[in-house]
């Protein structure tokens, strides 16, 4: 680092944002000049002190102190404007004081005028640098034009016109700089906006391409879950296997955009915990997993069947495996573990050796929020009502899950929480309906998609009517007993927003509010806060989980 780096380091703020190029150097600037210009009086108030007019020194002092007193002040309050503009207006009474009033000789009085629009260049902007330079000159031309016997000094005509042209040739160089300064910045500030452009047609991009995974995956899932006693355990696990791998590279995007992500869950069925870790940790095998070391060491004493949402599992533990992976590089060693524990919950321990400890704060910050990765990990633990605990020390980063999976199908209860329902709109009494009786109204444009939850609903509901966009929608709304709506998000001619408010209108004045799920392959926590803004009831993701899909239907109609 060169001496200058190091100066300049000493005016540096803690949490000042560096990459705020232009106001991280007005910064860097005023505190040097402030503490500059203090250090400056007390030297040549010493040298007063010794060699010169005791008085001039005292003058030199209360400036230094002003100078010093706004240097404090700016370093605490960082307002610029003011500790700006204090600043050149003491150094343009100084100097003048100094340069033209006659405290010291009159070459001292000319050195300190030359130096004076250096130093103010330093410290204010642009247009005050200007200002303040013509203030100066002005009263520089009142000195030598209008001679004041025994106030101002008697300067020859040689002496007026060598410091006039050299103040002046002094401040069109500083002001030449200043504009060349100012176009570069503003090429970089271009170029900068060009990027950031790019960068969010990228992320549009990207989260337009998770959409559209999204929607056959849906399909994928809805297929797989209908016809899961034709298809076999097995083939449904290694299906669902693929899904939970799909999605957490789906995962990915939004993190990449700066969306947040609502965990997409699974169906609750049987399954083998300890063969669900291993097959899991096979996707790791292969590209650029190939040098990951990865050892098991399964229990035998847990559980051979338990009953839960096996396809959140599967992400949790792709997720976290992946998180250790980018966090600790190639020279990670994971050992996992599986055990039951004495109340019968199964224990998962993914535990990493690292061997560099000076990037804990990005391996597992303070606060987990500003980790979206992290969150994201926590936020699917805790939508199937898991817990996790987070250990780091010098050697080792461990995750430990609890997984309150139950041994049994029979011991197991089906999730009809309605904890995300908007019960603004369930005010006023309604009829309970059975859900054999009921009328959905499915509103969605892709036509695969509406075979699919058509398939997957029709034998469990009195009729589905379908609208294949919201002017449709509100059509049908209007012209057909309708118990519930399923309301697609994305669609042509009117987008599920707009259709869901429409049908509030129309229901004003009426005891009817028609409860309305969103089905969307958005999966943000944003999305899902628009929908229940909008006047949705719930919300829910593609791909679907019918098992959860049916549960809030029946919840909202009951």
């Amino acid at each position: 680092m060169s001496r200058l780096n190091i100066i300049s380091g000493l005016f540096k703020k803690k949490g000042f944002n560096e990459f705020d190029t232009e106001n991280y150097q007005r910064y860097i600037l005023l505190s040097f000049s402030l503490f500059f210009s203090s250090l400056l009086n007390l030297s040549f108030s010493a040298y007063h002190l010794i060699f010169n007019e005791k008085s001039n020194a005292f003058g030199l002092i209360i400036f230094a102190l002003f100078f010093l007193s706004f240097y404090f002040y700016y370093r605490k309050t960082d307002n610029y404007k003011i500790a700006s503009l204090s600043g050149a207006v003491l150094l343009t009474i100084e100097f003048a004081l100094i340069a033209f009033i006659g405290i010291g000789d009159e070459m001292s009085g000319i050195f300190w005028g030359l130096i004076f629009p250096v130093i103010l260049s330093l410290t204010v902007t642009r247009g005050k640098f200007i200002l303040f330079s013509a203030i100066c000159l002005a009263f520089v031309l009142i000195v030598f034009f209008v001679p004041i016997k025994d106030v101002f000094p008697e300067y020859t005509g040689d002496i007026i016109f060598r410091f006039f042209m050299t103040y002046m040739t002094v401040f069109i160089l500083l002001l030449f700089y200043s504009n060349i300064k100012q176009q570069v910045y503003n090429a970089k500030e271009k170029k900068n906006l060009e990027f950031q452009t790019q960068i969010g047609n990228k992320n549009r991009f990207l989260s337009d391409i998770s959409y559209q995974i999204r929607l056959p995956l849906n399909n994928i899932a809805g297929i797989i879950h209908h016809k899961r006693n034709a298809l076999g355990e097995e083939t449904v696990e290694n299906v669902e296997l693929s899904i939970g791998n799909i999605i957490s590279v789906m995962n990915s995007i939004p993190m990449i955009s700066g969306h947040s992500l609502t965990p997409i869950k699974g169906n609750e069925t049987g399954f083998n915990i300890n063969n669900v870790i291993r097959k899991s940790v096979d996707l790791f095998q292969a590209g650029k997993y190939g040098n990951l070391k990865i050892s098991l060491y399964l229990s035998s004493r847990a559980p051979s069947s338990v009953y839960g949402d096996r396809l959140s599992l599967i992400q949790i533990l792709i997720s976290s495996i992946d998180y250790f992976y980018d966090k600790l590089g190639l020279d990670t060693k994971l050992e996992i573990i599986s055990k039951e524990k004495s109340d019968e919950t199964v224990l998962v321990q993914i535990k990493a050796k690292h061997k560099n400890s000076k990037h804990d704060q990005q391996i597992l910050p303070d606060d987990k929020s500003s980790n979206k990765e992290l969150k994201y990990i926590y936020d699917m633990v805790e939508s199937i009502n898991a817990l996790l605990d987070v250990s780091m020390d010098d050697q080792n980063l461990s995750f430990t899950y609890n997984f309150n999976f139950t041994s049994s199908l029979e011991t197991s209860k089906p999730d009809t929480s309605t904890e995300d329902l908007n019960n603004d709109y369930f005010k006023e009494s309604r009829k309970k309906i059975e859900m054999k009786d009921a009328n959905i109204l499915l509103v969605e444009d892709d036509e695969m998609n509406s075979k699919v939850k058509t398939l997957n609903l029709e034998k469990l509901v009195k009729k589905i009517i379908i609208a294949k966009n919201g002017r449709e929608a509100i059509e049908k709304f209007t012209t057909t007993k309708t118990d519930l709506i399923l309301m697609d998000i994305r669609m042509p001619l009117m987008d599920g927003f707009k259709a869901t408010e429409k049908i509030r209108e129309i229901e004003k004045g009426t005891n009817i509010r028609t409860p309305i799920i969103a089905v969307t392959a958005f999966a943000s926590s944003e999305t899902r806060q628009q929908c229940l803004d909008a006047g949705m009831n719930d919300y829910t993701t593609k791909p679907v989980n019918f098992n959860i899909l049916i549960n809030k239907i029946e919840a909202l109609i009951n």
